[in-house]
């Protein structure tokens, strides 16, 4: 059987193949669930009454939900591409991202699947002005994807 073995990237150390390959995977999959939490919050929001908070939680989750789909295109495209993984230092900053994002969803879902009142009354301002003021997730996830799809082309054969 012929095999083609993917190798870390050049650019950088990034260690055991199968490791890097593992990593990748795993991260691309832990995406996954993040996309369908962020697609519970929509759900939870689209059936009741949404105040503007919740309207604009609503969207900042839905472009993060869809920056998250075009990094997975990008990283599924490098990997068609390319014989060699993306740099551990783009899955180390991808798997930071994620893990703030993770929690950040998580928080909400908690208390939206715990009582909208309570969301409504106590939690949902507080945490608008934390996802716009601290968290610039879109443009991070934007960059990981563009550094994906720089990468790609320089390193993708005829």
């Amino acid at each position: 059987m012929n095999e083609t073995k993917r190798t870390a990237s050049n650019d950088t150390v990034c260690g055991d193949p199968l490791t890097q390959s593992r990593g990748w995977l795993d991260e691309a999959g832990r995406v996954g669930k993040i996309i369908e939490k962020l697609a519970e919050t929509l759900v939870l929001l689209d059936r009741q009454q949404v105040t503007l908070e919740q309207k604009a939680i609503a969207q900042h989750f839905a472009r993060i939900a869809s920056q998250l789909g075009l990094l997975l295109e990008a990283l599924s495209n490098y990997l068609r591409r390319n014989q060699d993984y993306p740099c551990a230092a783009t899955l180390t900053a991808l798997q930071e991202t994620d893990c703030q994002l993770e929690q950040i969803v998580d928080e909400f879902l908690k208390i939206a699947r715990y009582d909208s009142n309570v969301l409504e009354q106590y939690f949902e301002h507080d945490f608008l002005q934390r996802l716009l003021k601290n968290t610039n997730f879109v443009d991070v996830l934007g960059s990981l994807e563009a550094t994906l799809k720089t990468t790609a082309g320089q390193q993708s054969g005829p």
